[in-house]
This record gives structure tokens, sequence and C-alpha cells, in this order.
């Protein structure tokens, strides 16, 4: 029987990032999720994201809108 070896490599610090990317630390320990989309200035926006989608209601109004 043949078998491939493959080594696998795992940056987990990318890992983490990737994963904090969308969200804020509370004093509590746990995480909330945050608006995925930048400001005007850059900086990522701090909203609330609204339920089922990845961006606060002033950013999704602007997606939508952008569409049109």
């Amino acid at each position: 029987m043949f078998t491939r070896q493959s080594r696998v490599i795992i940056d987990f610090d990318e890992a983490s990032n990737a994963w904090n990317s969308n969200k804020k630390k509370l004093d509590n320990g746990c995480y909330q999720y945050i608006c995925g989309a930048l400001t005007k200035k850059g900086d990522a926006c701090k909203n609330k994201p609204l339920t089922g989608y990845n961006f606060c209601a002033i950013h999704q109004e602007m997606k939508i809108r952008s569409k049109l």
C-alpha cells in the first residue's frame, strides 16, 4: 500500500489574528462581533453588525446602495 507523507505547517499567530479580526474582547473574557468594514479614516468600524450580516446598519446600507 502506498502512503504519502506531507508536512503540515500551522502559523498559530496568523490564525489567531484572522480569528480576532472581526471581534473585540470584552472585560469578562468573552468576545463580541464587530462590523467588518473600514471607516473613512481606514480604521476598523467598531459598531455591532446586524443579525445575520457582517456589517453594521451604516455599512450594510452603503453596501446595498453601491450595488444599485
